[in-house]
């Protein structure tokens, strides 16, 4: 089986909706179920990179071929996009980027699947600390209106390096090792549940009356996530890969009219990294 993980960094707000509302926000983000993590699920991510090819190749049997025809199955197979790592606004940064032990294995299990090692454990870390390097030991980091106790982990900057190839940019990758946050799993699922951005939009009619008033969660800009794009024959990736490379981005979810939606796409490789034989 030939496997490839792709990163997806947001460029601007994303809003992959879901298709129910149960809580006071009209159009919420779509989440895992067992989790309550934001995702894109896969059938959604594999429609709109069959529209991404189809946008550049035109239709036909290219297309066709990478993602199938109503009674025929394409020979590439699309995952869920996965949260990695999420934006926070901090004092002593613009943001970090927090992640927690759960997504870290998570990310651990899909490398291993795409045929990568790693050599790093997943570190332990307890309720209201956090992992980060540049901090001293046991001094605060706030995270919103929250305070961490730090605590410095040696394989931090490990895991980084591990993380970064997913950022098609150098400049962000350069600022991820002294921006990384690793939280419990009950702290980030507080932040994943409760700190996306809610906008507030609203249709007028022609004397700017209010006609339709309604609030819409959205992924923040510089949010990372990833998906994995899976073949059973050998080679039938390397056009989609090939094609992601010249043409990294793309647009998901709703609101393109207004800008949101555009990720830039990287497929994870590492040079210095042993591959599994």
């Amino acid at each position: 089986m030939q496997s490839q993980m792709i990163g997806l960094l947001t460029e601007t707000a994303m809003h992959p909706g879901a298709s129910q509302s149960a809580g006071a926000i009209d159009l919420p983000v779509q989440r895992e179920r067992s989790t309550g993590y934001p995702v894109i699920v896969g059938s959604s991510l594999k429609g709109s990179l069959r529209d991404y090819f189809e946008s550049i190749w035109g239709k036909g049997e290219r297309v066709d071929n990478l993602f199938g025809k109503r009674d025929e199955v394409g020979h590439v197979s699309i995952t869920d996009g996965r949260l990695l790592l999420l934006p926070v606004r901090s004092l002593q940064h613009a943001f970090v980027w927090i992640t927690c032990p759960y997504l870290l294995e998570r990310f651990q299990r899909d490398l291993l699947l795409s045929g990568r090692k790693v050599s790093w454990s997943v570190p332990g870390v307890s309720s209201s600390q956090v992992i980060i390097a540049g901090l001293s030991e046991n001094s605060t980091l706030f995270l919103e209106e929250f305070a961490f106790t730090v605590h410095n982990h040696p394989e931090l900057k490990e895991i980084a390096q591990d993380i970064a190839p997913l950022m098609a940019h150098h400049s962000a990758r350069a600022r991820l090792a002294d921006q990384l946050a690793i939280i419990h799993d009950k702290d980030f699922g507080y932040f994943a549940q409760y700190g996306l951005p809610v906008n507030a939009r609203n249709q007028l009619d022609n004397n700017k009356i209010s006609q339709n008033l309604w609030y819409e969660e959205t992924l923040p800009a510089d949010t990372l996530l990833y998906y994995l794009a899976l073949a059973v024959e050998n080679d039938s990736l390397t056009p989609f890969i090939e094609q992601i490379s010249a043409s990294p981005y793309i647009q998901l979810g709703g609101n393109a009219s207004i800008g949101q939606g555009y990720c830039i796409q990287n497929p994870w490789k590492n040079q210095s990294k042993e591959e599994l034989s």
